[in-house]
Order: C-alpha cells, then sequence, then structure tokens
C-alpha cells in the first residue's frame, strides 16, 4: 500500500503504532536532527529513510544539487533464528 501523509512530526494519532518501508523527509538539517529517533521508531526493519534539505556544507558527500545534499539510510534488522 502507498499513501502520502503531509505532517508536522509523527504526532498523528493516524500515525501511532505504524511501520514504514520509506520514510522521505525534507527539511534543514537542525530539524532533521530533532525528528532522528521518530525516524528510527516509524522506520520498519530494512526500510529506507532519505533525508534532504541540507545545506551543501552540511554533508560530506559526493552528488549535490545546486546547493543542496541529501542522504539516504537503511535500517538494518536482525534476523532471529
Amino acid at each position: 500500500m502507498v499513501f502520502f501523509l503531509k505532517c508536522c512530526g509523527f504526532r498523528n494519532t493516524f500515525l501511532k503504532k505504524m511501520k514504514f518501508d520509506l520514510i522521505v523527509s525534507n527539511l534543514l538539517l537542525n530539524s532533521q536532527k530533532k525528528l532522528i529517533k521518530d525516524f528510527f521508531f516509524y522506520l520498519d526493519r530494512n526500510g529506507i529513510l532519505v533525508i534532504s534539505g541540507i545545506l551543501k556544507n552540511q554533508v560530506n558527500e559526493r552528488i549535490y544539487i545546486s546547493s543542496w545534499g541529501a542522504l539516504i539510510f537503511e535500517k538494518k534488522g536482525f534476523d532471529s533464528e
């Protein structure tokens, strides 16, 4: 199932107890830092987090669009055996 939800953070009753395969966030770096625990909590195992809206001088990467950078993370899970 794919749906888009525009909200301010994760303080939405619809989001309670939900996990996501993909979270995309386009905010300035300081706002991203405040949400990092929420990103981890709401991201499903092996889910992808894409954050953008980060200034080029705040990212240590080689690919940029104009003066902006983006980062991609994957949440690695542990398989129980």
